[in-house]
Formats: C-alpha cells, sequence, structure tokens
C-alpha cells in the first residue's frame, strides 16, 4: 500500500522535477524553460514552483512567481474604469517589492540592505524589470544558484507581444544565472515563435503527466478489500463513463457503487453522491434530461431515508438533493416546480452567517422560478428575501456573486407590477449591498458570460 507520501500527485510531481533536472543540469546558467503543458497539467508546474519555496526544495535554485497579464488588457480596463493602471512589467517590479517588504524582518535578519527594499527605478519592459530582479537577487547572500523567473501566463490574452518580449528579452541577453519559466499547451504560439530557438537558449520541455490517470490512481490507492476504496474505485469509473457519455457502463458502475453503499451501515449519504452525480452527466445531454431528473428524484429519495436513519450528513445531502432536482426541473422549463423545489431545499440551509449565500442563492432561484412561471408577486417577495440574507454576504463575494442579478430582475418587476416608486429604494439598495457600479458590474459579468 503506498504511503502518504507516495501517491499519485507526488509521483507525478517527482516526473516534474526528475524533467527540469535533465534540462537544466548545474552547468545550464541561463535560458528559458518553455514547459508544453496540457490544460490539466498546469496544476503540477504551479505545485513544483511553490515546493521550492519550501524546506523541503530540491533544487538550489530560487524560484520567483509572477501572474503576467497583457498590457492591452490593463488598458482596456482602464479606458473603461478611469483608474490609473501601470503597465504589466512595472507592475510585475511593483510585486517583488511587496514580496520584499513583507519579509523585511526576516530578510534584514540575514543581512538583506536597506537599499534593497527601495522602489524599483523606472521599469519600461520585460528586460528593466529582468535587470530589477538580478539585482534584487543579488543582494541576498544566501542566494542558494540561479534564479528562475517563473512567467506564469495565465491572464496573457495577447500572446504574441507577450511572446515578443520574452524573445526581446532572450536575444538581448539574460542577466547571470537567470532563468526564465513559461508554460503553454502543445499547439500554442509560443511553441512557434520560441520552441525552435536553440539559438537562444529555449529549452522545450514536455511535461507528459497523464493527468487523467490520476484520479483512479489515487481511489486505487489502498486496502483492495476494504469497501471505501471499491467505492472510491466505482465512483471514479462512473464519472469518467458519464464524461465519455457511455452512459450504460455508468449505470453498471453506478449500480455496483449503490450496492456497495447499501451493504455498508452509515453510508446512506454515499447513495445520494453516486445518484446525484450520474443524473449530472445525463443532464449535459439534451436528450436525455428527463432521465437525469428522474436520477435527481432517486438522489432525494435516498437523502430522506438518511435524514430518517438520523446519519450525520443527511440535512446535508438533502440540501444537495434538492438543488439537483431543482436544477433539473430548471433545464425542463417546468418552472413552478422548480419554484417549489427550491424553496423546499431552504429549509436544509443553517441560519449560520457561513450559510448565507447558500440561503441567499436558494431565494434568488426560487424568485426567477416564479418570475418564468409568471407568478410576480411571489417572485418579487422571493427577491426582496434574498435583499434582506444579502446583508451577511461580504462586498467582495456579493460584488462577484449573482446578487447583481437580483437588481435588475426588481427593478423589471418593479415596472410590470406598477411599482414606480420602489424603483428609487431598489437602487439604493443594490448600491449598498455591491456599489455605486453594480450595473456595471452586471454587464461585465454578462460580456463575459456571453464570450465563453
Amino acid at each position: 500500500m503506498p504511503s502518504q507520501f507516495d501517491n499519485a500527485v507526488t509521483r507525478r510531481l517527482a516526473l516534474v522535477q526528475d524533467r527540469y533536472r535533465a534540462a537544466f543540469p548545474p552547468d545550464r546558467t541561463t535560458g528559458l524553460c518553455l514547459w508544453s503543458v496540457e490544460p490539466d497539467e498546469v496544476q503540477m508546474i504551479d505545485a513544483f514552483v511553490l515546493t521550492e519555496d519550501t524546506p523541503g526544495a530540491v533544487f538550489r535554485d530560487l524560484f520567483l512567481s509572477f501572474f503576467c497579464e497583457d498590457a492591452g488588457a490593463k488598458e482596456r480596463r482602464e479606458e473603461r474604469s478611469g483608474a490609473s493602471l501601470p503597465r504589466t512589467w512595472k507592475e510585475q517590479g511593483d510585486v517583488l517589492r511587496s514580496q520584499l517588504l513583507a519579509r523585511e524582518a526576516e530578510l534584514k535578519e540575514q543581512g538583506f540592505p536597506e537599499a534593497g527594499f527601495r522602489p524599483p527605478p523606472l521599469i519600461k519592459g520585460i528586460n528593466d524589470f529582468l535587470r530589477y530582479v538580478h539585482r534584487v537577487t543579488g543582494q541576498m547572500h544566501n542566494l542558494r544558484g540561479r534564479t528562475v523567473v517563473y512567467l506564469n501566463p495565465t491572464k496573457v490574452t495577447d500572446k504574441r507581444a507577450f511572446l515578443t518580449a520574452i524573445q526581446h528579452a532572450l536575444e538581448t541577453g539574460l542577466p547571470d544565472n537567470q532563468i526564465l519559466m513559461v508554460h503553454a499547451p502543445p499547439e500554442d504560439l509560443a511553441h512557434q515563435m520560441l520552441g525552435p530557438r536553440d539559438d537562444l537558449g529555449v529549452v522545450t520541455i514536455e511535461a507528459d503527466l497523464d493527468m487523467g490517470a490520476v484520479a483512479e490512481e489515487l481511489a486505487a490507492d489502498g486496502d483492495p478489500g476494504d469497501p471505501a476504496l471499491r467505492y472510491r474505485t466505482l465512483f471514479v469509473e462512473l464519472n469518467r463513463h458519464g464524461q465519455a457519455r457511455n452512459y450504460g457502463k455508468m449505470r453498471e458502475a453506478g449500480d455496483l457503487a449503490l450496492a456497495v453503499a447499501d451493504q455498508t451501515p452509515g453510508w446512506e449519504h454515499l447513495s445520494v453522491t453516486i445518484l446525484a452525480a450520474q443524473g449530472s452527466h445525463l443532464l449535459t445531454d439534451r436528450s436525455r434530461q428527463e432521465e437525469a431528473l428522474a436520477f435527481f428524484v432517486r438522489a432525494r429519495r435516498a437523502a430522506e431515508v438518511a435524514v430518517q436513519t438520523e446519519n450525520p450528513s443527511g440535512p446535508a445531502v438533502m440540501l444537495q438533493a434538492r438543488q439537483f432536482e431543482a436544477a433539473g426541473l430548471v433545464h425542463l422549463k417546468r418552472w413552478q416546480e422548480a419554484a417549489e423545489c427550491y424553496e423546499a431545499a431552504l429549509d436544509w440551509v443553517g441560519e449560520e452567517p457561513d450559510q448565507a449565500f447558500q440561503r441567499f442563492e436558494t431565494l434568488r432561484m426560487a424568485g426567477w422560478c416564479h418570475q418564468q412561471a409568471g407568478n410576480y408577486e411571489t417572485a418579487w417577495d422571493r427577491y426582496q428575501q434574498s435583499l434582506v440574507v444579502a446583508d451577511l454576504i461580504p462586498n467582495d463575494l456579493a460584488r462577484n456573486s449573482t446578487l447583481p442579478y437580483v437588481g435588475r430582475e426588481l427593478l423589471r418587476l418593479a415596472d410590470r407590477l406598477r411599482r414606480l416608486l420602489e424603483t428609487p429604494v431598489i437602487r439604493e439598495r443594490m448600491d449598498a449591498l455591491v456599489g455605486p457600479d453594480w450595473e456595471e458590474v452586471l454587464a461585465e459579468a454578462e460580456r463575459k458570460s456571453d464570450a465563453r
């Protein structure tokens, strides 16, 4: 049986370390490390970098991480918001300085000079930024080796501009003992522009981590005779078949998993999980949404059993089952039933502050379903109730939630129900809950949703 330190994830982390070691031996002092990764492999590159900033670091290199966002995207935001936003590489210099200041006491104790905490000089581009990094790391007397500048391109939208900047830095020449590191999918522009440039010190590393097998390997790590292992393995198999739309095999795995749960005292809640998972896979197929709803109804009945048997997870799975059933009804446009299902779910949402968003969202969906069903007075009441709960939601969460939608729908209902005197009250309430720009926040959220 693998130990807690030997599992599917740690084995892949070791693969990443081995590939980096082979590509960048100690005598290679500069260049670009270009990881060729599938989207699900990026997490392991991030984990590799994070691990190297801990006492368990494998390499002597100092890894510095920067999340990059192209200047074009910032300038477009600046036009909309009127705010003064710095360009990419200057901002990265500011990020490094803030990291230094956060560790000021520790660094001073290690002999880092006072001058090292000063604001960076004028940074106009990537070369200025890399020189600033070199200046800072050069003052770290305990620097273990090379400095690896990890430019995480997760937020980059103008890839050509980003890659051109890196290419320019390589052509100009990197500071001593400095390595750049980025990642990109196999077919990405990065491999066309940088991959062939071994003359610039570009080394491409194929990650090849087979992340799709991680879940199955994790599920199989254990005693083969353990019902928990059997259940986990079947649950992973169920999801694999569901994602492949092989619904017959999905049902077979689901039936076997249900049998394991039914035969194990105290596992009533796991029956709910199996049924809900199968329904979720079917729900993405328009021709099988009625079938999906049938699974959700079965999940709710299994949750009723969990509650009746006083399973500790009973209330939680009952809430989940109700929400899944309501979602199935929404997909089928059975609005009245969906509204009633959301209202029934409210009985299982806690009153604690950390449950406020859950209660708000359930009330919002009940209101929306009533609105679609033409029950405008009831919809108005549910939306108003959701705003009372919204007072308990932190502002940063409120701004990035569905709360602005409630404001818009209340304005529409105020017009329909001839309650125009309520319009300024609604706007004032939304200003307080989200901010005076709540309608702009809503428009931006919808724009992003349309883009997807």
